[in-house]
């Protein structure tokens, strides 16, 4: 299956939507990956640059996306910094697409209630962009999550989000995530799949933005950040993980790719990522 972002149109209606409410939102896809972002918390900045901050922030988005995976519904939590967190399922025909993630709300009155939470010196900062966010009784939150279903109605209305079938390109994205860790060529692919090459040079050219190779690469790229961001594995390891056994490979692949090596990066989302 193939799904495909207009990432222009949907930034756009995540910039209404915020300008509307003020409240923050994001649009993911269905890997768990931002498509579409404009959320500003301080407080969230501030958690983020604590000692295990930003882990906790993780923690807590995955396990919210994760639930709301299983559940194929709404779901709501109160993250590990107190602030309340909502994720909403874009779904179309059964096939979770993505997801509209409207931005950490206050819905706590009381700073002290939070703070004995948070393992931090700096009080006084703290409770000041903590009583920056806007509170958010029970009836505007219930608003807010009303409008993100609307909002995931609409994003599939207006087919800001779309997907079609492709039972080649569906079968090689299959082999490649079971295989990560092995050498993938074209003729593999063949002898697995049994297709011919020219059957799957005519899919990629029609369906795909590039070659079989950089297919591949992209997905090893892809699994790496995911390894980088939610394991301890050494970046060594996470190569060899990926199927690039030369780190020094790896390392320049990642970069040109990303723009920073897998410490930089690591190091990066680490100190100023919520997932």
């Amino acid at each position: 299956m193939i799904i495909n972002f207009d990432k222009e149109k949907l930034q756009k209606i995540v910039d209404d939507f915020v300008n509307l409410t003020g409240i923050g939102l994001s649009v993911l896809n269905h890997n768990y990956e931002y498509i579409a972002s404009n959320v500003e918390c301080d407080f969230c900045s501030l958690v983020h640059k604590t000692n295990d901050g930003a882990a906790k922030c993780r923690k807590c988005d995955k396990e919210i996306l994760e639930r709301c995976t299983k559940s194929r519904k709404i779901e709501s939590h109160i993250c590990h910094a107190g602030l309340l967190e909502t994720v909403v399922p874009i779904i179309k025909n059964d096939i979770i697409l993505g997801y509209v993630f409207p931005g950490r709300m206050r819905c706590e009155e009381n700073f002290e209630k939070v703070f004995q939470n948070l393992n931090v010196a700096n009080k006084e900062e703290f409770k000041k962009a903590f009583y920056k966010l806007q509170y958010r009784d029970d009836d505007k939150i219930k608003s807010a999550a009303s409008l993100s279903e609307i909002l995931t109605t609409y994003i599939l209305t207006e087919k800001f989000i779309n997907f079609e079938y492709n039972p080649v390109i569906d079968a090689i994205e299959k082999y490649v995530e079971e295989n990560m860790d092995k050498n993938i060529s074209v003729d593999d692919l063949c002898k697995k799949l049994y297709i011919s090459k020219s059957m799957i040079y005519k899919n990629f050219r029609s369906s795909m933005n590039c070659t079989v190779h950089e297919y591949i690469i992209d997905k090893r790229i892809q699994k790496a950040k995911e390894l980088l961001c939610n394991s301890s594995y050494s970046v060594n390891n996470v190569a060899e993980m990926v199927g690039i056994r030369n780190y020094t490979y790896f390392s320049k692949l990642f970069k040109k790719k990303t723009g920073i090596s897998p410490l930089r990066y690591r190091k990066e989302v680490t100190a100023n990522s919520g997932v």
